[in-house]
């Protein structure tokens, strides 16, 4: 742990070389495997790049003067002033400038959201922007003397800023980190060179850092709006960066964002009081955890009665659920979301084969529909259910897996560590944004 701090200067502009990137140092191999940490707090994915907009309505609905506030992932030059040209925002430039848009950026290898943070004043002062992106925080989370919640802070304030100056706000959660399961985050994959950071155990707390600091981004910066976690297909050469290929993925999702977010406040509605209504635009199907996903979500139930015409009930696994859609008596091309709660039942009992049935099912009955998934309770607190207290995120990472390679959407914050889920806290509040946010 002790070199980690010094690892932001690791992280700096030599890595933005794509050539360095693929012959910088030796790949770490021959180490004993590690094992991440199975608390429920860390991060999991939905469907990768998605939009997500909060209850924030955007002001700005076609953003012409924009800025990108980051590190080595978007910057355009070193501290030298050489350019960084393969970075997504020179892709940005040459798609969007020819037809309007202007495209700034504040960013350098190796900085942290404090660098960001001290030079975004004078850099606003300049000029005034209707749409500003944030990509920080890697370098933070790599530094062992810097917190999180000082990360977190420092974002805030820099959308606080940015919305001060008349800009809507998009913070971007970055890539999916793999892990030991891909190339991103992987520690046999990263390069390293010189004395830092020799030993797998100084990789893993950075990334496990990495994924606390992209799981809280979303819960608990405010005012803004947030791009979800997306997948660079193992587009790096390091472990940490995307490569040139892999840069042309980020370039697309800004490009969409910018492009396709146009929005008033009428489009937003409010988290609302318990209903329960007919079928309408979107529907929860499910456990019993399904009133609750209602509740807090523009979402409702067919029926406030539960069974198999309702498409819910307490108790069941995905099994029967399946049963339930499979005799359910029409299509109907009118429901445009199906919000799925369900796993917890089946303590998240892999069966890839129901999964895709069920998808299969819901895409017959309802074939115009997105389908999204809330993942259950599980944890230590849950003591109603022995075997949900045992149960590790590896096991509901995969497990959620299945409906993310069927096309799902897989809300990010899980309804999770419960002493009993059944009752109404904030954890569901958060879900409700993240529904809200991904409804078609």
């Amino acid at each position: 742990m002790k070199n980690l701090k010094k690892f932001s200067d690791f992280i700096n502009e030599a890595f933005l070389d794509d050539k360095v990137l693929s012959t910088f140092g030796a790949i770490i191999n021959n180490r004993k495997d590690y094992s991440y940490s199975e608390s429920p707090s860390i991060v999991s994915y939905g469907n990768p790049g998605s939009i997500n907009k909060t209850l924030v309505p955007i002001k700005n609905t076609d953003p012409k003067n924009i800025l990108f506030i980051g590190d080595s992932h978007t910057a355009i030059k070193n501290k030298e002033g050489k350019a960084v040209t393969y970075t997504f925002p020179n892709i940005l430039k040459k798609e969007l400038e020819p037809n309007g848009y202007k495209i700034d950026v504040l960013a350098l290898g190796g900085m942290t959201t404090q660098w960001m943070l001290d030079n975004l004043p004078n850099q606003l002062k300049n000029k005034k922007y209707d749409r500003v992106y944030i990509y920080g925080g890697a370098n933070d989370a790599a530094n062992s003397s810097i917190t999180l919640d000082k990360a977190l802070s420092n974002i805030q304030k820099m959308v606080d800023l940015s919305r001060n100056n008349g800009a809507d706000v998009f913070v971007n959660q970055g890539y999916i980190i793999e892990g030991e399961n891909g190339k991103f985050g992987n520690w046999k994959k990263m390069s390293i060179s010189g004395t830092l950071l020799k030993k797998q155990e100084e990789w893993i707390p950075y990334i496990e850092r990495k994924k606390e600091l992209q799981r809280r981004i979303p819960l608990e910066i405010k005012n803004s709006n947030f791009i979800s976690p997306y997948d660079l297909k193992g587009l790096t050469s390091d472990g940490i960066h995307a490569n040139s290929e892999g840069q042309k993925i980020v370039a697309k999702i800004f490009s969409d964002s910018i492009k396709n977010t146009s929005s008033s406040s009428e489009n937003y509605k409010s988290i609302s009081s318990p209903r329960v209504g007919p079928a309408g635009k979107s529907i929860v199907i499910g456990d019993s955890l399904s009133p609750n996903v209602a509740k807090c979500s523009q979402a409702d139930l067919i029926s406030s009665t539960g069974g198999s015409s309702s498409l819910w009930k307490g108790g069941i696994a995905i099994g029967t659920l399946l049963d339930y859609v499979k005799s359910y008596g029409k299509t109907d091309a009118t429901i445009k979301n199906v919000v799925i709660s369900i796993g917890t039942n089946g303590i998240f009992g892999r069966s890839t084969d129901t999964v895709n049935k069920l998808m299969d099912e819901l895409k017959k009955k309802f074939p115009n529909a997105k389908v999204l998934v809330v993942k259950g309770t599980y944890g230590p607190k849950a003591t109603w259910s022995p075997a949900l207290t045992k149960v590790s995120q590896t096991t509901v990472d995969n497990y959620y897996s299945d409906f993310s390679n069927k096309g799902a959407f897989v809300v990010p914050t899980a309804i999770g560590n419960q002493k009993d889920a059944h009752n109404y806290t904030d954890i569901y509040t958060t879900i409700g944004k993240e529904i809200d946010a991904n409804l078609s």
